[in-house]
């Protein structure tokens, strides 16, 4: 019996709670430690003492509750009942997740790779750190494997999410009406139906022979304003009712060229 007594008051090993591995905050983390014997029992009596190093990453208080100061890797030293243990402390504080400015896809088109930087004081990269990365709206752009796949059109919005920091990239997703060369005899029109909705048009034209000749752009069944001749043309227009849009090679007698050149033309979703 007293040899079974002495055994349970014998100081078998330091126990304490586990630390998150790595430590993204912080915030102070109770070790809860205490001496204890080989079933596990704590022993009365039997203090526990802290210290960790080095000191510009980690701190600990007294009654034993560790606190990241700065991103690196320190150890805690736990001693009490003749017994001494190392614990790891691995500190990972983020302060910002990088993540791309708003990026524009195209319905059905190819998935676009996006990756999240997670970066700590003064902008250090934590390479070791991977921020998760989600869609608010997969039926609009699906992420996964790396890639955001555009779906359908509309919005959503990528989030990056470690710990409280969080990385936002909002998508929009538009519907492509029309993409391609274009060619425009002397007086010639390009007209492309449209229903109701708001638009984005990018055209380039050149002339065939070293002259300055472009187009002209109209948005039939709308208010928006008609756009003088250019060589590069960018616009934007809400239809609020069916109506076309309408590129014109104007006529010049006499001297006018053929055009030649590429047209985008995308539906845009709302502005929110």
């Amino acid at each position: 019996l007293a040899a079974v007594l002495g055994c349970e008051a014998q100081p078998a090993r330091i126990d304490h709670a586990a630390l998150p591995d790595p430590v993204l905050d912080r915030a102070m983390h109770p070790l809860q430690a205490a001496v204890v014997n080989s079933k596990g029992e704590r022993l009365k009596g039997r203090s526990v003492t802290y210290a960790v190093a080095p000191a510009a990453i980690a701190e600990v208080t007294t009654d034993g509750s560790v606190r990241c100061a700065a991103s690196g890797d320190a150890t805690l030293t736990l001693s009490g009942g003749g017994l001494t243990t190392s614990v790891p402390v691995h500190c990972r504080v983020p302060t910002m997740i990088k993540m791309p400015d708003a990026m524009r896809l195209v319905a059905g088109g190819p998935a676009m790779p996006v990756k999240a930087e997670v970066v700590g004081e003064g902008g250090a990269p934590l390479a070791d750190l991977t921020a998760p990365i989600v869609s608010t709206d997969p039926a609009i752009a699906e992420f996964a494997s790396g890639a955001v796949r555009p779906v359908a059109f509309g919005r959503t919005t990528l989030r990056a999410v470690l710990g409280d920091i969080v990385g936002v990239t909002p998508v929009e997703v538009v519907a492509r009406v029309a993409a391609g060369p274009i060619n425009l005899k002397d007086g010639a029109v390009h007209r492309v139906p449209l229903e109701p909705g708001t638009y984005e048009l990018t055209a380039e034209v050149r002339a065939t022979v070293r002259i300055a000749q472009g187009v002209t752009v109209a948005w039939e069944g709308s208010s928006c304003p008609p756009l003088p001749e250019a060589e590069s043309q960018k616009a934007t227009c809400t239809l609020r009712a069916r109506g076309s849009l309408v590129i014109t090679n104007p006529v010049r007698m006499g001297v006018g060229v053929p055009v030649s050149g590429t047209l985008t033309l995308d539906r845009v979703p709302p502005t929110p």
